[in-house]
């Protein structure tokens, strides 16, 4: 079994025949070494002026037999040309090297992901500029929901080949909320007690959880690329990063989305470089995510509902771990996001009429 290294992938591409060795002599080919740092796997990024670029990513932990196998198997489906998932992801270099667990994407670096087309977006002006960039962001999750159904036409998605996905907060078991609640901690005391208090409606949230279709689980701005803020053209976004890849409920999806605007409305801090949003520009956003992903005024109450109350249980699971922490993200006002995540799970309807636009 090969494991990369940036002396060893030069050759591992080489021997693909995916570059020419002419290349490096005449310095056409660069290869930046884990340009994207990560305790789990090595990743490089091997660019070609001339020639199409690749991201390559490889498990460090290559003894451990599932690691980085849900990801692998999920381009497997991508390079199914009936499916059209190239549509709204990258591209896998074929054949796949599933013995060495090496996955090599076709990689452009005319895209940049939302979080920093947010920040590139004049700060004033984010309300009105971002909301066809937001549209777009809803179009890719709808797309990728009619496309990752499990149990549809002749070809169905093999849900079997990948891990099941419930939010870890759903799953909470007495003890472990009691244990929370005695910690010697302010910020997860609070937690604990709310948690404590509202463990019908986490339970009436788990049972409701419809295991239909195969998600990404770690939907984010920085895991969806687009088009720089000067380009022209709208080529499709895409989403990135499927190492998580299972089984569960396509609403996660799309609240996952909304908890970065929501994020981004309680940034403590207001520079123009951040990707911060303004009370009024998060209210004018919003809506237009939920609309292009789910035409969620137009859903069945229980439906909207259960998605505001999701919202809810994925902002308590961020505030539990920016409590863990020690408050090491500045950025966030968690407290706020805390209070707010409270709303959505006993006041949806509140939080609803807010999004009617």
């Amino acid at each position: 079994m090969i494991a990369l290294t940036g002396y060893t992938i030069f050759h591992y591409l080489l021997n693909r025949r995916l570059v020419q060795l002419e290349e490096l002599f005449t310095g056409e080919v660069v290869m930046v070494d884990n340009p994207f740092p990560s305790t789990r796997n090595a990743n490089f990024v091997v660019c070609r002026p001339a020639e199409s670029s690749f991201f390559v990513k490889q498990p460090r932990h290559l003894n451990e037999v599932s690691e980085g196998q849900s990801e692998l198997r999920f381009y497997q489906l991508v390079g199914e040309a009936d499916r059209k998932l190239d549509e709204h992801c990258l591209r896998a270099v074929k054949p796949i090297d599933t013995r060495n667990r090496i996955l090599i994407l076709e990689y452009s670096d005319l895209k940049i992901t939302f979080e920093e087309l947010v920040a590139q977006t004049p700060a004033p002006f984010r309300g009105n500029l971002l909301k066809e960039p937001t549209h777009q962001l809803g179009q890719l999750l709808a797309g990728l929901r009619d496309k990752l159904i499990l149990n549809k036409g002749c070809n169905p998605i093999p849900g079997h080949r990948f891990g099941t996905f419930v939010p870890w907060l759903l799953k909470l078991g007495d003890q472990e909320v009691q244990q929370i609640e005695k910690v010697n901690n302010l910020y997860l005391s609070a937690f604990g007690r709310f948690i404590k208090h509202h463990r019908s409606l986490l339970a009436s949230l788990l049972a409701n959880w419809q295991s239909t279709h195969l998600i990404n689980t770690d939907v984010c701005w920085r895991n969806v690329l687009t088009p720089r803020a000067d380009d022209t053209a709208i080529p499709p976004y895409v989403l990135i990063d499927w190492e998580f890849a299972s089984v569960g409920d396509p609403l996660w999806e799309i609240v996952s989305l909304a908890a970065d605007y929501l994020l981004a409305r309680f940034h403590t801090v207001s520079t123009s470089d951040e990707a911060g949003l303004s009370n009024e520009q998060y209210h004018a956003l919003i809506p237009v995510l939920l609309h292009s992903s789910m035409n969620f005024f137009e859903q069945l109450p229980t439906e909207r509902r259960k998605a505001i109350q999701l919202l809810g249980v994925l902002l308590l699971q961020k505030y539990f771990r920016w409590a863990v922490e020690g408050s090491l993200d500045k950025l966030t006002n968690f407290p706020e996001v805390f209070t707010y995540a409270q709303r959505c799970l006993t006041q949806p309807e509140s939080v609803i009429l807010e999004f009617n636009p």
